[in-house]
Parts: C-alpha cells; sequence; structure tokens
C-alpha cells in the first residue's frame, strides 16, 4: 500500500520521500534494515507490526495509532499505548 493510500484511510499525514513510496518502503526506512516477522517500531503516534514477508519484501504490516505523550509531565492526561485505530497495509 503506498503512504498516500494509508494517508487517506486513516488521516494521517505521513510525508512523502525520494526514499520509499510505500508503508513497507517507510518500515524498512524506520528500521534502517530488513525486520523480521513480528518485529514492532513506532513512528510518531503509530505503532508498525511486520506481520508477514515473503520473498524479502514486508508484505502485511499493522499499522496501529497510538496516544503518546507529548511531554512527560503530562503522562497522566494520555493513555499512553492504547491503540485507537489501526489498519492492515498488505502489498
Amino acid at each position: 500500500m503506498n503512504i498516500d493510500e494509508l494517508n487517506d484511510e486513516m488521516h494521517l499525514e505521513i510525508p512523502e520521500s525520494e526514499d520509499y513510496e510505500t508503508i513497507g518502503g517507510l518500515v524498512f526506512d524506520i528500521f534502517g534494515r530488513q525486520p523480521a516477522e513480528g518485529e514492532m517500531i513506532s513512528y510518531e503516534n503509530l505503532d508498525f507490526v511486520v506481520e508477514k514477508v515473503e520473498a524479502g519484501r514486508l508484505h502485511t504490516i499493522l499499522v496501529t495509532r497510538t496516544e503518546r505523550p507529548v511531554e512527560e509531565s503530562e503522562e497522566s492526561n494520555h493513555s499512553n499505548g492504547k491503540a485507537k485505530n489501526g489498519h492492515k497495509a498488505e502489498r
């Protein structure tokens, strides 16, 4: 799935880059390496879980929006780590 599609479906503003066009490319870029199935990484208020890798490509990625505190002092006002919306991005 490309970045524009996910932005539209989840009302996100993930920036475009010359380095990637897809969610798989973004996740690869964030990790800085080929992630394995089951690995998770966070980016801003999103969690990405690699669910399926096929032939060296990220095939299925679970994208979950979370609430994270903006500042540590505001931590009690947020539901840190609780999923609000989720979406599976498949190739």
